[in-house]
This record gives structure tokens, C-alpha cells and sequence, in this order.
């Protein structure tokens, strides 16, 4: 779900199309969540398929300002590598 609303709130805060999933949250809110949309491929993957790390929860993930912008980087940072 949280991949989802991430996409949902990316498209809602670039192109301003309305997006059923994040429209009740704030615009803060959207913004935390449009990060999450920009994690490397094979993390999104991976989160899709149940094989993050344990310690890695969506509550983190919303809440996790600092996450890098280079995929190897966010690999170490979050934990799969």
C-alpha cells in the first residue's frame, strides 16, 4: 500500500492530478510520501515482494527525512546491502 500511495503522491505533486489514494493527507504529508517513490528499483522491488529488512517498517521509511539520493547509497542506508 505505502508503494502505492508513494507513486500516487509523486504524480499528485508533479503533475497535480488528482490521486484518490493521498488526497485526504496534507501536503506534508504527500511530500513524505512522494520519497518513497524515488528509492531504487530493486528496493521498491523488494519491498513489493516482502524482502526488506525486518527493521525497515513503512512508519521509518514516511518518517526517514535523510534517506540518500544515490541508489548504492540508499541500498546501505536502508539496509539491503
Amino acid at each position: 500500500k505505502l508503494v502505492a500511495q508513494a507513486f500516487a503522491a509523486r504524480d499528485h505533486l508533479v503533475n497535480g492530478k488528482a490521486a484518490p489514494l493521498v488526497e485526504q493527507y496534507d501536503h506534508r504529508h504527500r511530500q513524505r510520501l512522494a520519497r518513497v517513490s524515488w528509492l531504487a528499483p530493486d528496493i521498491i522491488s523488494a519491498i513489493l515482494e516482502g524482502r526488506q529488512p525486518v527493521q525497515l517498517t513503512a512508519r521509518q521509511l514516511i518518517r526517514c527525512s535523510d534517506i540518500p539520493l544515490g541508489w548504492q547509497d540508499q541500498r546501505k542506508f536502508l539496509g539491503f546491502a
